[in-house]
């Protein structure tokens, strides 16, 4: 297994000055991580911090884990199909002409108004399979995460493997934090997902009492949670890093924290000791 890190929560502080990127970098590799996970967009929103990280990351030996790519994949029409398709298969020679990368994760498809969830995760189940089969010329392994911002449509193991049973191609990026989201306890859930996992998110999530907060997340079941310091929460991170490990996981572990540059830092010094147990 190996690890890397989520840039996309610390754009701010990379776009303030470029010493921060450089300090990150530095501080995240001496933890145990030897990539980094991109984001779709910030290639064009800041350019010159965009440059500096890949720079930085390449002179310091740090791979490019996976690139996240923000496109709704699901259409109502041929014209809104061929522009997704077109647009897709751009970010797909990108993640590896430009960032000579294997992995691409695709996330944050939404219906159409009115459109039944199962019609939508048909589409796009399709649709990933469809970007599946054009990425193998690229090698380049297409995946979509189960994501909470949607819980009840593509996010419990349920809904997951019913949109990817129309991408026989494609997989999951398994994400400890969200499945808590749909109610799914990560850990337990696992032997149903396992096969379809192509790369994992790693975050942690506190199951809190409604009033701790001012504003928790709800899972569908109306839990509420908070972003945690990792291995403090209710994700089961080591349990499901053993799980990987016993299970020859040779891919990436990609450390996704909300609470600041240092519980990065931390949380990836914390994977690198789950792993090595």
């Amino acid at each position: 297994m190996k690890i890397s890190v989520m840039t996309f929560p610390f754009h701010n502080l990379f776009a303030a000055d470029d010493k921060n990127i450089v300090d990150f970098l530095q501080k995240i590799q001496a933890a145990g991580a030897t990539g980094i996970e991109t984001m779709f967009g910030w290639e064009t929103k800041a350019p010159a911090s965009w440059k500096c990280l890949c720079d930085t990351a390449k002179s310091l030996g740090i791979q490019q884990a996976c690139y996240d790519i923000g496109i709704n994949l699901i259409y109502s029409s041929q014209e809104e199909y061929s522009d997704i398709s077109a647009r897709a298969k751009t970010q797909i020679a990108f993640c590896r002409e430009t960032l000579d990368c294997g992995v691409a994760m695709f996330y944050n498809s939404k219906p159409a108004e009115g459109m039944p969830y199962p019609e939508g995760r048909k589409i796009f189940g399709e649709m990933m399979n469809e970007l599946s089969e054009y990425a193998t010329s690229f090698n380049v392994k297409i995946c979509t995460e189960d994501f909470d911002p949607r819980p009840d449509f593509v996010c419990a193991a349920d809904t997951c493997l019913e949109a990817l049973s129309y991408a026989p191609k494609a997989g999951l990026a398994f994400d400890t934090g969200n499945f808590l989201i749909a109610d799914d306890n990560p850990r337990d859930i696992y032997p149903r997902v396992k096969d379809r996992i192509f790369h994992v998110h790693v975050k942690e999530k506190k199951e809190v009492a409604p009033d701790a907060v001012e504003k928790p997340q709800k899972s569908l079941a109306g839990k509420c949670y908070v972003a945690a310091p990792f291995g403090e929460g209710n994700a089961n991170i080591a349990d499901c890093v053993a799980l990987l490990k016993a299970d020859n996981y040779q891919g990436w572990l990609s450390v996704e924290s909300f609470l600041g540059p240092e519980d990065a830092i931390k949380g990836t010094a914390f994977l690198a000791k789950c792993a090595a147990l």
